[in-house]
């Protein structure tokens, strides 16, 4: 039985990059599948991997012997409330990001006109921050639009882009925290307690195609889905909290004047 339980949780903890790798070798060699973009190819090879799972886990990866329906119910009350305590910290972690980000090209930028005014060559005119805006936004769009493999919600209908993005959401939390937690929980406490905290570091790295930012930005999604399962015996809060953050990025991205770029999904 021990035999049984490694395999499965090695196979889920590579399920998710195995899938996301996958995913881009078939929209890159297939010519049909290149235009269903990456989210679609994922979602499906994620939900495939999930049903999977849970076939072989069984029931105590959606409901534990020991949770009650109340409980489920009472996570299903509050799906809406954590959900959106998991959109206010991605948003606050992004956002830091940002601002360092900037900050550092800020330093860069002075560091590099300083060497140059003490060297004697003649510093490099800045442009004004809204002039540069400006002419940055004109650039944008002026150039060409090329095909990008990145998961784009512009590329696709509205309601499509919805519907992978439910879909996406729903498949990486049976995985991650129906299959994979009721099985680790099996272990004895600290080596259950290692397998969660790995589980929730490889949920943040299949985001790593958007930046390291958003790696640390998903961990607080992850560990919600995490604290919601052992608290209520099911992954269903997860599922709906889940649902819930990528729906109002959705709909944010929707009424934005930023909607008409070429912007990643935030799954």
């Amino acid at each position: 039985m021990a035999d049984s339980r490694i395999y499965l949780i090695a196979f889920v903890l590579t399920a998710g990059p195995g899938a996301l790798m996958v995913a881009t070798m078939l929209s890159s060699r297939f010519r049909v599948l290149s235009k269903l973009r990456l989210n679609s190819i994922y979602t499906v090879a994620t939900l495939l991997i999930a049903t999977t799972g849970l076939i072989e886990a069984g029931p105590v990866a959606l409901l534990r012997p020991e949770s009650t329906w109340l409980g489920a119910a009472a996570g299903v009350a509050a799906a809406p409330i954590l959900g959106y305590l998991a959109v206010l910290a991605d948003g606050k972690l992004t956002e830091r990001f940002r601002r360092r980000s900037r900050e550092q090209s800020t330093t860069a930028q002075a560091t590099g006109t300083s060497r140059r005014a003490s060297s004697g060559l003649t510093p490099l005119r800045v442009m004004p921050a809204g002039a540069a805006r400006q002419l940055g936004v004109q650039r944008r769009q002026a150039a060409p639009r090329v095909p990008s493999s990145r998961i784009s919600v512009s590329s696709q209908p509205r309601q499509q882009a919805l519907l992978w993005l439910v879909l996406v959401a729903v498949g990486e939390e049976l995985l991650y925290r129906g299959v994979f937690l009721g099985w680790a929980m099996l272990f004895p406490p600290l080596l259950a307690g290692f397998f969660l905290a790995l589980g929730t570091a490889v949920f943040g790295l299949i985001h790593i195609s958007f930046g390291w930012s958003q790696v640390v930005a998903k961990l607080p999604l992850a560990i919600i889905g995490v604290a919601t399962t052992l608290a209520f015996g099911t992954p269903l809060c997860a599922v709906l909290v889940h649902v819930y953050f990528n729906v109002y990025y959705w709909r944010k991205r929707r009424f934005s004047a930023l909607s008409a770029a070429a912007t990643p999904w935030s799954a």
